[in-house]
């Protein structure tokens, strides 16, 4: 993955409707995270463990431990701890962040869904992945079917929901999964539905 340095400067190297990806190695959580990702990695791919919807030039829609709720760009810039991955969305035009936003905003009040980031360390453990191997996936699917909860999500089933309901987007590349099987990492190093390079913006 190509990433680039650049100091932000909305409009210019991010805008609305791009996604943002968190990489914090430090936090526990997001090295848990970064844990049962490690079979969706790729090499040279920034350990991303969040994912955030870009909605303005300092604000985000991201869902966190109290649900889909506005959040800050400048939280995450001004944290010596985090870089701050950025993509474009394929085919990008200011109309089409315009939808990505109203569609974001849509999803504002839904709740984090815990039991999914259990489901997901259960399903990428080596004892998940062995009963997957005799079972062709069913046993990973039927547990990722029993923690779609309506209205509750996790950061990058939030984010490429959001990406999905746009027409030249939808059920492309990693988007055809089901939304709830998607890591922030997945959606983060998906060659298709994003414009080629990755940008790291510095504050």
């Amino acid at each position: 993955m190509d990433v680039r340095d650049q100091k932000a400067q909305f409009g210019v190297n991010y805008n609305v409707g791009f996604d943002g990806f968190i990489s914090r190695p430090a936090d526990f959580i997001s090295a848990g995270i970064s844990w049962f990702e490690r079979w969706e990695t790729l090499p040279g791919v920034p350990p991303v463990s969040h994912a955030i919807k870009i909605v303005g030039p300092e604000v985000t829609i991201e869902a966190l431990a109290n649900g889909v709720v506005y959040g800050s760009l400048s939280k995450y810039l001004n944290d010596a701890n985090c870089a701050v991955l950025v993509r474009k969305p394929k085919g990008w035009t200011p109309e089409m962040g315009v939808q990505l936003v109203k569609e974001a905003e849509f999803h504002l009040g839904e709740k984090y869904n815990y039991f999914l980031l259990f489901v997901m360390a259960i399903a990428n453990s080596y004892v998940g992945k062995w009963i997957d191997k005799f079972t062709g996936t069913k046993f990973s699917g039927w547990l990722y079917h029993v923690a779609d909860l309506k209205r509750h999500v996790i950061c990058s089933q939030f984010c490429a929901d959001v990406d999905n309901s746009i027409p030249e987007l939808h059920g492309k590349s990693v988007l055809s999964r089901p939304l709830n099987t998607i890591t922030p990492i997945l959606l983060c190093q998906d060659p298709i539905i994003y414009e080629p390079g990755t940008i790291e913006l510095l504050p």
